[in-house]
């Protein structure tokens, strides 16, 4: 290929970092026009943002710190919470971009951080803050610092060995599949060993590993002091006890990462794999991107082929993957096959993306609107928290029994400043959701004490209750959350 060839693909600095500020700046404005309300992830994830400390039941504490922080800077409001979601996948975009820069060139640098920013799943991200979008953005900024060590050998490498596991160690402070991370390294490392048995395996090692413990200290040691709690919830989780073996089931995950990273792309990640395994070397070559894609892809797979798997569960995968097969493409552009391919990837990405946003950001589907609406679950609890208020100022309750961890999240969001406090039910056996963890019913709990339960159910716990009203409001075509209120004096 040549130098002129590659040159015509790239577009103006001004023009590429416009488009990628273009996509941030959209997808901002998206969370703060959108009527839609906390899930119940994000709710809970507010409330730890609100009582900081090293972890929490179900995951580590990064989630919290930094939706504290959100809360400390822009108020206590959905739109706030979600504010910094596009921002995290504009740095990871430019993380992206930079490493693959520094393994294969400035095209293939524009091209991944065009194909991350435009994935179908990165618009839902920008939109959702997650434990998912915070580990990923370290997780890049930990292979920077690897690709940076690999690639410009020196009296540093030692140093950027040490920021990348660093880095690795803060991701795990968002999210426990940053571990993947450290299974790659461990194999990337041995590849280089084969070899070359005298190039230092044992020094950039423990410079990693060093880095990696000093960053994930804070979530290990409140797990040591917490009888490994979340690690425990983490287990549960993987529901392993009980297999179910189901090609079925593998089959659908599989399927799924091509609705997340798009269809088109989906192939070419695929082709892009299928190529690199053909690749040699330990530097400037897609053998050591491999070490970062394929392991988490093969584990989640194994997993939903023994139980079951989400689909965001091998988001670690996609980083390196993006930019292996932005080196393919940046390789292949001046064929026009190639270029119809990975121009139609990005352009069908950029329309699913760009739906994705003006769904969120009005709360509708429009005319795409199934009768169940799955925005439904981002609606009425306002409602109600509302209903909830004026039950409370009526009866003079003093603390609200919610009947599940969706309703207990929701009103802990909506009923922060209010002096109701909010339980849940004692559990028979361990806690099995933070909640249940933290604000059990108990004899201290404040009375008068109103429950609520679904329409026509009565409370489980404690006798005496008197119904004392209801609350109603649809949420889709065909749903509506209803609620019965009861009173315990």
């Amino acid at each position: 290929m040549t130098q002129q060839a590659r040159i015509s693909f790239f577009l103006p600095p001004i023009l590429f970092w416009g488009l990628i500020g273009g996509f941030v700046f959209l997808r901002s404005v998206m969370v703060m026009l959108s009527p839609l309300e906390l899930g119940v992830d994000e709710a809970q994830y507010w409330l730890w943002g609100q009582n900081l400390a090293f972890g929490y039941y179900s995951k580590p504490p990064l989630i919290g710190w930094w939706l504290g922080l959100c809360d400390a800077l822009f108020g206590s409001s959905a739109a706030a919470a979600r504010i910094g979601a596009p921002l995290l996948h504009g740095l990871i975009a430019t993380l992206l971009y930079h490493i693959a820069a520094m393994l294969y060139d400035r095209a293939a640098a524009q091209i991944a951080a065009i194909l991350w920013i435009s994935l179908p799943v990165v618009g839902l991200g920008s939109f959702v803050i997650s434990t998912d979008s915070l580990m990923l953005l370290f997780w890049s900024a930990g292979l920077y610092c690897l690709v940076r060590a690999e690639t410009h050998q020196g009296n540093n490498d030692i140093i950027w060995l040490g920021l990348a596991g660093l880095m690795t160690g803060f991701a795990m402070l968002a999210k426990y599949a940053a571990i993947y991370f450290v299974i790659a390294m461990a194999g990337f490392l041995l590849s280089k060993f084969r070899q070359n048995p005298s190039g230092g395996l044992i020094k950039d090692g423990l410079a990693f590993i060093a880095g990696c413990l000093a960053g994930a200290s804070p979530t290990w040691g409140w797990n040591l002091l917490n009888s490994f709690v979340t690690v425990r919830h983490l287990g549960e989780n993987a529901n392993l006890e009980i297999p179910l073996y189901s090609f079925s089931n593998m089959a659908e995950f599989i399927a799924a990462q091509f609705a997340v990273i798009g269809p088109i792309t989906g192939v070419l990640v695929c082709i892009a794999l299928v190529a690199g395994r053909r690749g040699t070397g330990t530097q400037h070559q897609p053998a050591m991107l491999l070490w970062f894609i394929l392991p988490p892809l093969f584990i989640i797979t194994a997993q939903a082929f023994i139980k079951e798997a989400n689909a965001n569960w091998a988001v670690a995968a996609y980083p390196a993957a993006i930019i292996l097969t932005a080196g393919m493409i940046g390789r292949k552009i001046t064929s026009q096959g190639w270029q119809i391919a990975s121009l139609s990837g990005i352009g069908v990405n950029i329309i699913i993306t760009l739906g994705v946003g003006l769904c969120l950001g009005t709360g509708s589907l429009g005319i795409f609107t199934p009768d169940s609406d799955p925005l439904r679950r981002l609606r009425g609890w306002s409602v109600l928290a509302e209903d909830t208020v004026q039950i409370a100022n009526r009866t003079g309750a003093n603390a609200v029994l919610a009947s599940s961890r969706a309703s207990a999240a929701a009103l802990s969001w909506k009923l922060a400043d209010t002096r109701l406090e909010i339980v849940v039910p004692a559990p028979d056996a361990a806690p099995s959701n933070h909640y249940e963890r933290t604000a059990p019913l108990g004899d201290d709990t404040p009375r008068p004490l109103i429950a609520i339960t679904d329409i026509g159910k009565y409370p489980d716990q404690l006798e005496g209750w008197q119904s004392v009203g209801s609350s109603s409001t649809e949420i889709s075509a065909n749903r509506s959350r209803e609620f019965q209120f009861w009173l315990l004096p």
